[in-house]
């Protein structure tokens, strides 16, 4: 119909959650900043699940195993949800990757090679059902350069090739021969925008691509049935908001 119609009340109010569709009518909404639950710094580790039948959140019972705002999230071939990365309280013990399972609606904390802190990263399902998770950036604003891999069926995890350079606040979007493009975003030791772009082959890592015409960061990127990229707002260097959409051919 084109119309917006207001849905359900959230249990928790957030921001930097995630929201995972799991393919059921039902949607796993997890962390995020948060006010008024009393969390440290804000963080929250709950999660609730909206259901379209019934338009109503359920906060679940079972807790994240970490804090985490900012984090990324895939619905793997199972049904399961992989949580990777966020931020979260100082001097908590990292857990870079946790598991949903939707069965028992609880989470259970994955081992990986990497577990380096990171956010604003890029987090995307490849064809092949693996997960890749790209970039980021520290606790500190430190941009990473850092790729890890998690095997789609038993989670295990390796240190893939690094990209050419640091990327945070970017979208991943794949390709139908399975590379993940990254345009834009903030690079940097000072995270800036960037113009530059690039594709990731988990066999054979990153190459350069050609750059957007402007700086841009906070965008969206949308793989079309043709198998153009559209690549919609974002801003520039100075926080002026970038009305063009481009397509990447």
């Amino acid at each position: 119909t084109g119309a917006s119609v207001e849905t359900g009340t959230p249990r928790v109010q957030r921001v930097g959650h995630t929201a995972t569709h799991l393919g059921n009518g039902r949607v796993l909404v997890t962390g995020g900043s948060t006010a008024g639950e009393n969390a440290p710094f804000g963080i929250s580790d709950t999660a609730e699940i909206y259901d379209v039948a019934t338009g109503r959140f359920r906060l679940l019972a079972a807790r994240l195993t970490m804090r985490r705002a900012n984090h990324g999230a895939v619905l793997l071939g199972d049904g399961r949800v992989l949580l990777v990365g966020g931020f979260t309280p100082p001097g908590t013990a990292y857990q870079v990757a946790e598991v949903f399972n939707p069965r028992t609606e609880t989470f259970t904390a994955v081992g990986a090679v990497d577990n380096v802190p990171r956010g604003l990263h890029a987090t995307v399902r490849l064809p092949d059902g693996n997960v890749l998770v790209l970039g980021g950036e520290s606790p500190t604003g430190d941009g990473l350069v850092r790729v890890q891999r998690f095997d789609g069926t038993t989670l295990a995890s390796a240190q893939l090739a690094n990209l050419l350079r640091p990327r945070t606040l970017v979208e991943g979007e794949v390709s139908r021969d399975g590379r993940v493009f990254l345009f834009g975003g903030e690079a940097g030791a000072t995270p800036v925008a960037t113009e530059t772009a690039e594709s990731y082959a988990a066999a054979t890592g990153p190459v350069a691509i050609a750059s957007l015409p402007r700086p841009r960061t906070g965008h969206t990127v949308t793989r079309l049935r043709d198998g153009r990229f559209l690549i919609v707002g974002g801003e520039d260097r100075s926080g002026n908001f970038d009305g063009t959409p481009l397509f990447y051919e």
